[in-house]
């Protein structure tokens, strides 16, 4: 069967194709086809980043953009309801890029979506060239662009490595090797207003407006002046919706009676969350070289487009036909099968995809070893993923855990001081879960909690910061007489007290024979210190003395949630409770400004010892 589908399949398989040797040649990914007009439109799903640009966009992915832009900026718009400027892009808005568009000769097979499996198509625009005897990479590089050396960006060549991996030493290239030569990306160009694109009644509402923080994506200059010489883009047709089939094509697979899986919502937000697809409707078609396509209906059988390539599909009906499981597997060599009934509860089926992709692998508690910092982290959650090692780390964590209600979600400020070692904390909220929040009115208002500073340049500069900051009073050098082998002995004396009462005498090494003994025996406490001891020794004596609450190396959750599902944090130092109920956090080193956040969240002053360098 030679269907309109066939032959968009075909025609974009050998443009996609061209310069493998072989299907087998690259990685497969997974593009939706969206009808635009009289032509298929293949796309790509693409999250803006900081500082993206339109026209960079489409250098990268696309060549609509270089054939006609102001069809390209009509395509994009009609694509994407939710950008209604193309000046004006932001990060982490999702939005279709158009790659390639082949004429439709018949209307879609389908009301619903349309994906087709091909080799991965490059995000880099090049060229290629075959070295010749006496060439250098310089020297290729600057003819090829026309600019001289000292032009050419400096991220430029961690392109041009990464587009030819089989080259180890930039100085080593032999006659006869093939090389291929990144374009320039565009530069930085100055707005430009782009031609105005027909008004549909039809369409769809346009998503809200996008946050203040924007990303502008205006054309370069050059391209901006061919714009002027074009005319002002036709009129966009009304999209047409196709009837609905009564029964599937041969090579497609029956949509199953039981309807939508009860987990499907929710796995979806999961993966995306996960940075992953869910694929749950529509056609995906796997191109044949010389027979009929063969399609996979995904609301009958969904797949999970995994990170890295990887892709799992889920049985939740009759089990998957033996053309359509060889055709998924010719394209995806790691493919994974695994069955869901559509009744299986949410996280039985979310359980079942992990252990899927990890095995044995996925855990509930993991002690890390102490950070640089001194913390010791211990995760805990309903499952705790391995990540992969990537260049400049060890590799990490993602630590998974289902909650019913905002309030339980991880500290925002732990979540980020954890990702910064390559540690992933994500909360997804239930289906079930409540999506509203307890009221402010309910919650303990967080008080203004700045960082402390005491002293640390000498040992009594830090006991009377300290003791101020426990709520106590430290008065050095007051009058002080005691009984003395039946002499009453006048001397002066560093006093901390509190209350209504004088608690203790610190002593920095000045009382000699029974002195400290005939102190005491009046009624007074001594705080007795040497010259070489440390601080976070000297505070734990004052706390004891005073009779202050405390806690050394404290064990901290990071979620208001059962302690067995939720992260803690073990910080080396005392955490105090003050004389008004208060509490603080003496840490033994300089805590993270992520960790200070996190600790003001849970009413605790966080302490800092001020290092004096001589």
């Amino acid at each position: 069967m030679k269907s309109s589908i066939h032959q968009l399949l075909l025609i974009s398989v050998i443009l996609f194709v061209s310069m493998a040797p072989g299907w087998a040649a690259k990685p497969y990914k997974i593009y939706v086809i969206n009808r635009y007009g009289a032509w298929d439109i293949v796309c790509d799903a693409y999250t803006v980043q900081k500082d993206d640009h339109i026209w960079d966009i489409l250098r990268r992915k696309g060549s609509i953009a270089e054939e006609d832009f102001p069809r390209f900026v009509t395509i994009l718009k009609d694509l994407n309801p939710g950008i209604k400027d193309v000046n004006k892009i932001y990060p982490s808005q999702k939005i279709l890029v158009p790659l390639k568009q082949v004429e439709a000769k018949e209307r879609p097979v389908a009301s619903s979506p349309r994906y087709i499996t091909i080799p991965m198509i490059p995000d880099i625009l090049y060229e290629t060239h075959r070295v010749h005897s006496g060439e250098c990479v310089s020297r290729i590089v600057t003819a090829h662009l026309g600019v001289g050396w000292d032009e050419i960006p400096k991220g430029y060549f961690r392109t041009f490595k990464r587009l030819n991996p089989q080259i180890k030493n930039m100085d080593l290239i032999y006659p006869d090797q093939v090389l291929r030569i990144p374009e320039l990306p565009a530069q930085e160009p100055a707005a430009v207003k782009f031609l105005p694109v027909a008004s549909k009644e039809d369409r769809l509402v346009a998503a809200d407006e996008p946050p203040s923080a924007q990303v502008s994506s205006p054309m370069p200059s050059k391209e901006n002046q061919q714009l002027a010489q074009r005319r002002t883009p036709e009129k966009v047709p009304a999209k047409i919706t196709p009837p609905r089939r009564s029964a599937p094509s041969k090579g497609e697979t029956p949509t199953p009676e039981k309807g939508i899986p009860s987990w499907q919502e929710g796995l979806a937000k999961a993966m995306n969350q996960l940075g992953s697809k869910l694929l749950a409707s529509g056609q995906c078609y796997f191109p044949k070289k010389d027979q009929g396509d063969v399609t996979l209906d995904l609301s009958a059988f969904p797949v999970i487009e995994l990170q890295g390539g990887r892709h799992l599909l889920l049985e939740t009906g009759e089990g998957l036909p033996k053309e359509i499981e060889e055709a998924a597997r010719a394209a995806w060599k790691d493919l994974m099968i695994l069955r869901a009934d559509p009744e299986d509860p949410y996280d039985v089926v979310l359980d079942k995809v992990f252990r899927a992709m990890f095995g044995d692998k996925v855990q509930k508690v993991i002690n890390l070893p102490a950070f640089d910092d001194g913390i010791q982290v211990t995760l805990r959650g309903d499952w705790i993923l391995p990540l992969e090692a990537r260049q400049g780390n060890k590799g990490g964590y993602q630590c998974v855990t289902l909650i019913e209600t905002p309030d339980e979600s991880t500290s925002g400020s732990v979540v980020q001081y954890l990702a910064e070692a390559d540690i992933q904390v994500l909360d997804i909220m239930s289906p079930a879960g409540k999506e509203k929040a307890t009221p402010l009115s309910q919650k303990k208002v967080l008080k203004d909690c700045p960082l402390l500073s005491i002293d640390g340049s000498s040992q009594e500069a830090f006991v009377s910061g300290f003791v101020k900051a426990i709520g106590y009073a430290y008065d050095p050098r007051v009058p002080l007489s005691f009984d003395y082998a039946g002499f009453q002995v006048q001397t002066t004396a560093n006093l901390i007290y509190g209350g209504k009462t004088v608690d203790l005498v610190a002593d920095f090494g000045t009382f000699y024979g029974e002195a400290k003994s005939a102190i005491e025996a009046g009624g007074l406490k001594v705080l007795s210190i040497t010259p070489d001891e440390n601080l976070i020794t000297i505070a734990k004596q004052i706390l004891t003395l005073t009779g202050t609450a405390c806690t050394e190396s404290p064990v901290l959750l990071a979620a208001n949630r059962d302690r067995s599902r939720a992260a803690s944090l073990t910080i080396p130092g005392i955490l105090i409770s003050q004389v008004d109920e208060e509490r603080a956090l003496l840490p033994q080193m300089p805590l993270h400004p992520r960790l200070c956040h996190f600790l003001r969240e849970k009413q605790i002053q966080p302490l800092q010892i001020k290092r004096v360098v001589k």
